[in-house]
């Protein structure tokens, strides 16, 4: 790779994205300084300035043909909505790093403020054009919340963006796991005892707690396999702790 052929512009923005990853010591290093220590490798230096320079690239807007950053949300000419990018991840929506570990209340604020930006309700005296990109863009924040804020559907999106899917190649879990789980399952079927159905919610999600501690040493450390065998017994006590919410509700048990 011909680093010469970088963009002024993509130097700068590569030495500041270190900077503040505390990788440089100063924002005025040489940039190759800088890349080589985000990759070490050719491989890994091409794919780290492609998706560094993916963000930087720039689109037209549809209504008044001005030149938009890639991922702006509206135009700086004329600010109008604009086409949805479906490239974007959920993490990358959101602004926030692609980890396990996430801050529920920085999602709900970011959620609230994309939708009070993208929501349909807003467009209402636009064009059909407009309101039909709204629609677009709020049903993708929608989801993106709906799953980033979700222990076990953000487990599983992560596996998804590295390649893994659980229901296609599911995890090979022992025997004697999935026996326990059908004996919990027999277990949970029919109860009506209110004392043990509440016991056994306040246990579910304290393995549900214990299991997602064990998925993110499992992501951060890059071990998928680790963090696809953590995912599939996570989707069992999933289960089994929704069916003891429905039976919680059944009989008015609270909390």
């Amino acid at each position: 790779m011909n680093l010469q052929a970088v963009s002024p512009m993509l130097r700068r923005a590569l030495i500041r994205s270190c900077y503040y990853s505390k990788l440089l010591s100063s924002p005025s290093a040489c940039y190759v300084c800088t890349i080589s220590k985000v990759a070490r490798s050719e491989e890994k230096l091409g794919n780290y300035l492609r998706s560094k320079y993916s963000s930087f690239q720039s689109k037209t807007c549809w209504k008044c043909d001005s030149a938009v950053e890639k991922y702006d949300l509206f135009c700086s000419g004329c600010n109008t909505i604009q086409k949805l990018d479906t490239g974007r991840n959920y993490f990358d929506l959101f602004g926030i790093n692609e980890r396990y570990s996430v801050d529920p209340k920085l999602i709900q604020k970011t959620f609230r403020d994309l939708q009070r930006q993208l929501h349909p309700d807003l467009y209402s005296n636009k064009d059909e054009e407009e309101k039909k990109l709204s629609e677009e863009h709020s049903s993708l924040v929608n989801k993106a919340y709906s799953v980033l804020n979700h222990p076990l559907r953000r487990a599983q999106y992560m596996l998804l963006l590295k390649g893994v899917d659980i229901e296609k190649a599911p995890a090979d879990l022992s025997q004697e796991f999935l026996m326990e789980i059908m004996e919990r399952n027999e277990e949970v079927d029919g109860l009506e005892d209110e004392d043990k159905i509440h016991h056994l919610s306040l246990m579910y999600k304290n393995v549900m707690m214990e299991l997602s501690k064990e998925a993110e040493k499992a992501f951060d450390k890059g071990d998928l396999e680790k963090a696809k065998e953590v995912v599939a017994k996570m989707k069992y006590f999933y289960n089994l702790e929704m069916k003891v919410q429905d039976l919680k509700r059944k009989y008015g048990i609270m909390d």
